[in-house]
């Protein structure tokens, strides 16, 4: 069996783990704060521009507004519609567990 420390790349903690495979809302970059789409956590990885933000890598499984614009546009994608079924990065300010959501 493979411990967690191995699993853990060399900036996940144990906290970001826990995370990992959790299913999520994907809210917009702007306010107010609309559910843009819905997916599962892969991984979070480091900001290699260093602006404090935490990105982490989603799997897109369902566009709610299909015309919401990417922050870090995918190679084939530039708005979340075009994003479902791959691996985006996603900023974790903008991301919330559905169990931890409160929705209007």
């Amino acid at each position: 069996m493979i411990s967690n420390e191995k699993l853990r790349g060399p900036h996940e903690s144990a906290q970001t783990m826990e995370r990992i495979g959790t299913r999520v809302h994907l809210f917009c970059h702007g306010i107010p704060k609309n559910i843009v789409g819905q997916g599962l956590v892969v991984s979070m990885v480091d900001d290699e521009r260093k602006d404090d933000h935490a990105f982490g890598k989603v799997y897109v499984e369902k566009a709610l507004i299909p015309s919401e614009k990417l922050r870090r546009p995918h190679e084939s994608a530039r708005v979340i519609r075009e994003a479902v079924h791959k691996c985006i990065y996603w900023e974790f300010v903008d991301v919330c567990s559905k169990l931890d959501c409160i929705l209007p």
